[in-house]
């Protein structure tokens, strides 16, 4: 049956197939199939095959009551590039004690040595103001951020326009509102002729922090995931010379390749897609750079390749407990699936919303909003939708789902701008992490008012915890 879990399993059946566990052939370090293409669950790969996600759910929706429609607001931010909140796997949005939202977008138009900004918002979303400009970042360069409560800073990694990887951390002060100038930057080591892109990093229980990225070969284009690691106490950045999936040029100059780092109760994980396949993939925290790590293919899809430049068409967040929670959307469906903490797996996936509803859904963003609350925001089209849970994602004994739509996030449709605006790549960005509400979310649009040239701007909405609706019609 359709519904094997992916499982974590002790060291001892590292080398047990078909039982979820997978490891690299002795000497090897490409993360790649020991027979075909790729490893494959064998006990869900035919399902996996059709496009199913592992172990997808048939939900059962209770009684309807109306979602809350909030309308949008507009903020000062533009830019010129479309990549402004890229990717969905990365963070880019923080929330702070004292009532600040932080954010990292890409203006497009180089100032003060860089295109990514730091900006701080103190009204809700609104206004915001630039703090710090992220040096020799490009048009389209993007990032990845965790703000640490306990230091009360933020660290950033983040891909520069020469094709190098960069690591910098800014301390914050809620006394005067402000990042400051922290440590010097740090510069990932680079291979000659080839470029670092689109990366991520986790910082595991012992401090070590790592730091995942798609590896592009300039002149064939050919690109794979490389995985780097700087050891607690050091500012030395060594390669693993670990890489995750196929290494191809396919879809080039596109790369079609994302990888999101994690934290998991026994160590770190990573959830990374190459072209239309997602695979998970986990290791222990103690053992040097090449312990092995463990794969299970997630999710394959049936369906030709889109437009998204990256593959990343994904959001994966941790809650208090430790629980994964993940969304993600394929040819226009939505689905979520959820980590176990306790029995580390992952457990049957949700289909929110089938493709066959034809509700064009591409961009989504995973929030916990504290004890077991958690929110699902994703376009519909072009408008916008909050699913809440508040029993952490979980479902019911009659398998229904525990998510309801609560919001309807509006705005004036494109069709009645007079060609004004496009809200066509309706790219939504929130806090991962948003632990007092109300949840500020921003939703990307084209501006066309400013004659020949074509700005980026961003729409702000907010929603409160809510758990009764599930109507969301629009």
């Amino acid at each position: 049956m359709v519904g094997a879990l992916l499982k974590i399993v002790s060291r001892s059946k590292l080398n047990e197939v078909g039982k979820g566990a997978f490891v690299m052939p002795s000497g090897a370090k490409s993360l790649r199939a020991v027979s075909g293409s790729r490893f494959v669950l064998s006990r869900v790969a035919q399902a996996v095959s059709r496009g199913v996600a592992v172990g997808a759910l048939c939900l059962v929706v209770a009684a309807p009551t109306m979602a809350v429609s909030v309308p949008a607001k507009d903020t000062n931010l533009k830019s010129a590039t479309a990549y402004m909140v890229s990717y969905r796997h990365q963070e880019h949005m923080w929330q702070t004690a004292d009532g600040g939202l932080h954010l990292v977008t890409n203006r497009g138009a180089t100032r003060s040595g860089g295109t990514l900004s730091l900006y701080s918002s103190f009204d809700g979303g609104l206004n915001w103001t630039s703090q710090i400009v992220l040096s020799k970042s490009g048009p389209t360069s993007v990032s990845d951020g965790y703000f640490d409560t306990a230091t009360s800073s933020l660290s950033l990694v983040y891909d520069t326009s020469d094709g190098n990887i960069n690591f910098v951390t800014y301390p914050y002060d809620p006394g005067t509102r402000t990042f400051g100038v922290g440590p010097k930057v740090q510069t990932l080591p680079k291979t000659a002729g080839i470029s670092g892109v689109n990366p991520t990093f986790v910082t595991d229980t012992l401090g070590n922090t790592w730091v995942a990225m798609v590896k592009v070969v300039d002149t064939s284009q050919e690109a794979v995931i490389g995985l780097y690691r700087r050891k607690v106490g050091t500012t030395k950045w060594v390669d693993t010379g670990l890489t995750f999936g196929d290494k191809d040029a396919k879809s080039a100059p596109k790369i079609k390749r994302s990888a999101r780092l994690v934290l998991t109760p026994s160590g770190i994980g990573m959830i990374y897609t190459v072209h239309g396949d997602m695979t998970w993939a986990s290791r222990p925290t103690k053992g040097d750079a090449t312990v092995p790590w463990q794969l299970g293919l997630m999710y394959s899809s049936p369906y030709p390749e889109d437009d998204e430049p990256a593959s990343s068409h994904f959001s994966v967040v941790a809650d208090g407990k430790g629980y994964l929670h993940l969304a993600f959307t394929d040819n226009g469906g939505l689905w979520y699936q959820r980590f176990d903490a306790s029995k580390q797996v992952w457990e049957l996936s949700q289909n929110l919303v089938p493709v066959a509803a034809g509700k064009n859904v591409t961009y989504m963003q995973m929030s916990w909003l504290g004890n077991k609350n958690v929110a699902l925001t994703a376009n519909f089209g072009e408008m916008a939708r909050v699913y809440q849970s508040a029993d952490r994602g979980g479902t019911t004994s009659s398998g229904s789902t525990s998510f309801a739509c609560t919001y309807l996030l509006q705005h004036v449709k494109t069709a009645d701008t007079g060609g004004q605006y496009n809200f066509g790549f309706p790219r939504l960005e929130a806090p991962s992490i948003a632990l007092s509400s109300p949840v500020t979310v921003l939703q990307q649009y084209e501006d066309y008012t400013s004659g020949t040239s074509v700005l980026e701007r961003l729409k702000s909405y907010q929603f409160s915890l809510a758990t009764a609706s599930d109507t969301c019609s629009q």
